[in-house]
């Protein structure tokens, strides 16, 4: 080996005439003796290669490059990254970090200059509490995986909301209380669905050919188990909130069946309507339901109800049920009739008849009248009823 010495001290160039073959020390003696190691004394390409290790025949495979701009890369010329990976094969070219210490030790930590926003890769021998592995970061998400509890977590270890979305438009979050919501920022109850659309929660069809669907039960919660006279929890349906004049009501709907087997999809229509309401005007017939008429048809439908009526001094109710039917023969309607049965009143001053009508057309209109001999205050008459469609035709609230 041939060593060419400057005038300052510092090794110039290194030749190596024969291979070397007994280790060789370069290195100083004193505490905090270093080396630099420099690839060139010119001026060097921010992307040209400073260092480069080969391997294979005569050094035709590329090992590892550093280039004059800090990138390192494995298996690659050209590392695009501080820290660059390439493995041209489907065999084992990953990365692997391991350590021999078993305890709660990151095994790879990735941070910030300023040393927040630390991620963290942890993997562990299998502890006493399950945990296998996880990922944490500084600002409270982590996820751990816990095979002997059979579960894997997903947890914001501060106050924080939990977001999950997709096409980069957030679907769901877990506020830090607990509320789910969807399509939401603010879940104000434990499941809350976004309002600015019009929402459906339902049960898919069957995928079995020729099956029946399946049931879908909502059931509130029961006493304690061998509780003495304790109160079930009370099942609820609530229309939402209206205002002003705005009304709100709760349906319940169901099919029609056809009169032959067959595989086409049978129609839904509303079977029941609770807490509907409607302005009246006095002594004029109002509509407030009208149903379907085809031919060949029949129309029939119960209505319990309350009319009230006041002028700001006086007042006046009248409650009962009334029954509506119709028929449709070849385009021949008839039978339109309503009937009152169980109706009572009570009133301070005056009188009022309440009439109820089916009209003979297609669709079959149902109308009240509510005539009082007070002169009702604004917004008065007034009805609110509970509709049972007993018939196969459609109606609609007018």
């Amino acid at each position: 080996m041939e060593q060419l010495i400057g005038s300052s001290g510092d090794i110039e160039t290194v030749i190596a005439t024969t291979s070397v073959r007994t280790p060789l020390l370069i290195g100083g003696t004193a505490v905090g003796s270093n080396i630099t190691y420099k690839s060139t004394t010119g001026v060097g390409t921010p992307t040209g290669i400073a260092h480069q290790w080969t391997g294979g025949t005569d050094g035709a495979t590329v090992l590892a490059t550093m280039l004059n701009n800090g990138r390192a890369g494995f298996g690659t010329a050209v590392p695009s990254f501080k820290l660059h990976a390439f493995g041209a094969s489907s065999g084992n070219d990953g990365l692997v970090f391991r350590s021999g210490n078993t305890t709660s030790i990151a095994l790879l930590q990735i941070e910030r200059n300023s040393g927040s926003g630390i991620i963290d890769l942890r993997f562990y021998e299998v502890d006493a509490a399950g945990s296998l592995g996880g990922l944490t970061m500084a600002q409270g998400a982590a996820l751990t995986l816990q095979p002997s509890a059979n579960q894997a977590i997903i947890d914001v270890v501060t106050n924080f909301p939990l977001v999950f979305a997709t096409n980069d438009i957030e679907r769901m979050r877990i506020a830090a209380g607990g509320n789910v919501g969807f399509d939401t920022l603010v879940a104000t109850q434990l499941v809350s669905l976004g309002g600015n659309a019009a929402r459906t929660m339902w049960m898919e069809r069957h995928t079995t050919s020729n099956t029946a669907g399946n049931s879908l039960t909502v059931q509130a919660g029961g006493a304690t188990a061998a509780a003495t006279d304790k109160d079930a929890g009370q099942l609820v349906l609530s229309p939402g909130a209206s205002t002003g004049t705005g009304r709100a009501s709760t349906a319940i709907k169901g099919y029609t069946t056809a009169t032959a087997t067959g595989t086409a999809d049978n129609t839904q229509l509303d079977r029941a309507i609770f807490g509907a309401f409607k302005a009246l005007t006095n002594n004029s017939a109002i509509a407030i339901v009208s149903a379907t008429l085809a031919n060949g048809s029949t129309h029939a439908s119960q209505y319990h109800y309350a009319a009230e009526v006041t002028d700001g001094t006086d007042y006046q109710i009248e409650e009962g049920m009334v029954s509506c039917h119709v028929t449709n023969k070849a385009g021949i309607i008839a039978n339109n009739t309503c009937v009152k049965y169980g109706n009572q009143q009570a009133m301070t001053a005056g009188t009022l008849t309440v009439t109820f009508a089916i009209s003979a057309a297609n669709p079959a209109v149902i109308s009240v009248n509510a005539n009082s001999s007070l002169i009702p205050s604004t917004g008065y008459p007034r009805l609110t009823y509970a509709k049972s469609n007993l018939t196969y035709q459609a109606v609609a609230l007018q």
